[in-house]
């Protein structure tokens, strides 16, 4: 297949030593002989050490190889948070095939395009989990599936015409082999590794190639943070989503050999009662369970083993940042990254201004980060806020079986298009503003969600918001702004300009209707979908207008017409 990764680019990272000759299994198999007998994984099943944790991937690798699957197949894995899908990653990278993960979440119309889109040879499910019978699920989509030629099932008794992952994983396999039987299977090192499948936000979700070697340099971020093997990590992330794959499972674990706390079904409570049972040093979590969390009474845990919270998949407002710090004495993180690859944050020894308000600077040096202006070549002045671009050896292959929106996001310098705007400040870091489709154009204003949904957060009456824009005759846009309010709060707009007047918001920023609802639209994964909340407030001003001639609830909403000035 068709992508970037030419032989041109593999020199150049190669030589520049960015790259190197070892693939994620080899990796991890360092780390493994290095303390073997020290717990890998504490899951709500059992203790994992590092040496059984090789011996469960060696074995899922001797099964599959076993059922005909080859370097170059595509294998959809679709587990919750527990050791078996850290061993699935691994068996995929010992014998060359390439893992599509999906979050234990997706139900069929997610699970059938995955495995269609990837012409997936095998899938790895639970039986029943949560309640939801994985097995019925996938029973259902099979026969549409022409490619798909095996199902394996975490459990014992799998149905028929499916295999018991469990029995493979209680089977010593690896007694029946010769110990260099799977050498035969080693892909290389700029192989692909994994087919990321985006979480849902537009929609025809994009897949972006990573090999080997761009997986294996996301150990940077981890570094960053000082983690080593004598630390614990609290990873409360899908570990099949591109966040917590990429920091708790190829770093943390693999590279840095540290112990992974896991949680197959996310408690907040549960989760620091976790964190102070095994003194946990590091929490990977996304916004929402950030904001989980911070609900609780916080005093009634012993948390000064925790040095940092760090979250990734979503925009981290910085009221929470400045809650967790008031609360525990610790950082929140937040970093910025793709599928397509590349990524920003701060450090933790950075001044709070710079925490709390900035993604802070690229994580590892070799990545180069540009604002491009409309023509996506031009670079935009420092502190002009323009396209974010990247390049470097962690920007992805391509995207499957989809070479047009690859060439697209590119330029001709080699740039990746991320679609986030961003501006780069004159204290050099960086601040994302929102993505390029999802900013306000009021009558030639910008406004930025992002920048008012901060504001709105710090109001006493708000749980979440949703800034979007809905259509004007007069100025193209205006900002239409959803909250759930905390119980009880009655919020007016009335009320809620006046808040942001009172914290020094432009006018031309101020929400100019209210809708209050029960709760936002999300994915799978965390992220808001703006596109639901857009669709929803376009459709209502226009059943509106043809039924009151544009006449609005007067106690939650101005008039389209109405101008705030400025």
């Amino acid at each position: 297949m068709p992508t970037r990764l030419t032989p041109e680019i593999i020199r150049e990272y190669t030589e520049k030593g960015y790259w190197g000759d070892l693939t994620v299994a080899e990796r991890f198999d360092l780390t493994a002989r290095a303390h073997p007998d020290k717990v890998a994984v504490v899951d709500s099943q059992k203790r994992t050490t590092f040496r059984e944790l090789a011996t469960m991937s060696q074995r899922i690798a001797l099964g599959l190889a076993g059922l005909g699957i080859r370097p170059g197949d595509c294998v959809a894995a679709q587990l919750p948070n527990r050791a078996e899908a850290l061993a699935v990653i691994l068996a995929l990278s010992r014998i060359g095939a390439v893992l599509a993960p999906a979050v234990h979440y997706y139900r069929a119309a997610e699970m059938e395009y995955i495995l269609n889109h990837s012409d997936a040879v095998a899938a790895i499910i639970p039986g029943r989990f949560e309640g939801f019978d994985y097995e019925e699920m996938m029973a259902g989509v099979r026969p549409r599936l022409p490619a798909l030629r095996h199902v394996l099932v975490m459990e014992r008794d799998a149905p028929p015409g499916s295999v018991s992952l469990t029995q493979m994983l209680e089977t010593p396999l690896e007694e029946r082999y010769p110990a260099e039987y799977l050498d035969a299977f080693r892909p290389g090192p700029n192989d692909f590794a994994v087919l990321n499948y985006s979480s849902g936000t537009e929609a025809a979700p994009k897949a972006p190639l990573w090999t080997h070697n761009m997986l294996l340099l996301s150990y940077w971020r981890t570094e960053l943070l000082g983690i080593t093997d004598d630390d614990v990590v609290l990873n409360l992330a899908p570990l099949y989503h591109g966040f917590a794959m990429v920091m708790a499972a190829m770093a943390a674990s693999f590279h840095h050999g540290a112990t992974l706390l896991l949680m197959d079904r996310f408690v907040p409570e549960d989760a620091m009662a976790l964190a102070v049972r095994e003194r946990a040093n590091v929490v990977l979590a996304v916004p929402p369970q950030v904001a989980s969390i911070l609900a609780l009474d916080l005093s009634r845990y012993d948390l000064d083993s925790v040095r940092a919270f760090v979250t990734g998949g979503a925009a981290a407002a910085s009221e929470i940042k400045r809650q967790l710090k008031a609360q525990l004495g610790c950082n929140l993180i937040a970093l910025w990254g793709s599928t397509e690859g590349g990524s920003l944050m701060a450090r933790l020894d950075d001044p709070p201004e710079v925490i709390e308000t900035t993604v802070g600077r690229p994580a590892h040096p070799a990545v180069e980060f540009r604002v491009l202006a409309d023509d996506r070549i031009t670079e935009a002045p420092q502190g002009e806020i323009g396209e974010l671009a990247i390049r470097g050896p962690t920007v992805f292959a391509g995207y499957f079986k989809d070479p047009e929106r690859t060439a697209a996001v590119f330029n001709h310098d080699g740039f990746c298009l991320t679609g986030d705007m961003a501006y780069l400040g004159q204290d050099g870091n960086w601040r994302i503003v929102g993505r390029k489709k999802e900013i306000i154009n009021r009558g030639g204003e910008k406004i930025s969600p992002l920048e008012v949904e901060e504001a709105i957060l710090a109001h006493p009456g708000v749980a979440a918001v949703a800034v979007v824009a809905m259509p004007d005759r007069r100025l193209g846009e205006r900002a239409c702004t959803y909250v759930v309010p905390k119980g009880g709060v009655d919020i007016t707009l009335a009320n809620l300009v006046s808040f942001l007047r009172g914290r020094g918001l432009a006018t031309f920023k101020l929400p100019e209707r209210l809708e209050v609802v029960e709760d936002l639209p999300m994915t799978a994964s965390g992220k808001l979908r703006r596109s639901v909340l857009r669709e929803a407030i376009a459709q209502k001003l226009a059943e509106e207008q043809r039924t009151a001639s544009g006449s609005f609830d007067s106690g939650r909403s101005m008039s389209p017409s109405a101008d705030h000035g400025g």
